[in-house]
């Protein structure tokens, strides 16, 4: 069975929580972090064809269930210890990926001409609920769930396309962020010296909300899907 990407990343991929962590909410977050970044490097080793696949994925494109369990490849999941499990936003889940593929198959950031690039599709479907089986409407209580994930989809595809805006206005510059450790004090001061391409590339009205990571991860996952457009537009 096929599914839409939409609502499958949201609903499997969404930071880790542990018992250790949870406590303090800053910790826990800069824990899940932590965790991520090894179930990310992890996850391309085992299964770097179908995570560059989920990637890459836009607007309605759909990876199988066996593409999928290929991403979230259970030991990798499970190598934090019994009842790890994900809790990250897609945006950043796939951000990591995307700086691990980087890692793994080129060692550092490629060179990018954005102008000679198509823009990146950021639509988001709109959400399905009818039960495609039955053609009877899902329950009230699911169809609330999928319109919560549609909404956070919606948002964080704005945010998307704020990472690709300041990818496009300087390349060198969202390449001395992703250079720099997530958390580290010299991710902020990348960041900050983005802040007049940041300020100019957000829409009045359009983002209502970010942090720190969600732009590291747009950014990130804007580089690498500009950098693979040949990739893109052959799918």
């Amino acid at each position: 069975m096929r599914r839409c990407l939409s609502f499958t990343v949201a609903a499997l991929a969404l930071a880790t929580t542990s018992n250790s962590a949870t406590a303090d909410p800053a910790k826990s977050a800069a824990f899940g972090r932590t965790f991520m970044r090894g179930f990310t490097r992890c996850a391309v080793r085992l299964g770097r064809d179908h995570v560059k696949k989920y990637v890459l994925a836009t607007g309605n494109d759909t990876l199988t269930k066996d593409e999928l369990a290929g991403v979230f490849v259970r030991p990798c999941i499970e190598a934090e210890g019994p009842g790890a499990h994900l809790e990250m936003k897609g945006l950043q889940l796939k951000g990591m990926f995307a700086e691990s593929l980087i890692a793994r198959d080129h060692g550092s950031w490629p060179p990018l001409n954005p102008a000679e690039l198509r823009p990146i599709d950021w639509s988001v479907p709109e959400p399905k609920l009818v039960d495609p089986r039955s053609g009877k409407p899902l329950e009230p209580a699911v169809i609330k769930l999928v319109q919560a994930l549609h909404e956070l989809a919606v948002a964080q595809s704005k945010v998307g396309q704020l990472g690709e805006c300041v990818v496009r206005a300087n390349p060198a510059g969202a390449v001395t962020v992703l250079n720099t450790t997530m958390d580290d004090p010299a991710e902020l001061s990348a960041l900050k010296a983005l802040t007049p391409v940041i300020a100019s590339c957000i829409k009045a009205g359009e983002i209502a909300s970010f942090n720190r990571t969600d732009l590291r991860s747009a950014i990130a996952l804007s580089y690498y899907r500009l950098a693979n457009a040949d990739a893109q537009a052959a799918r």
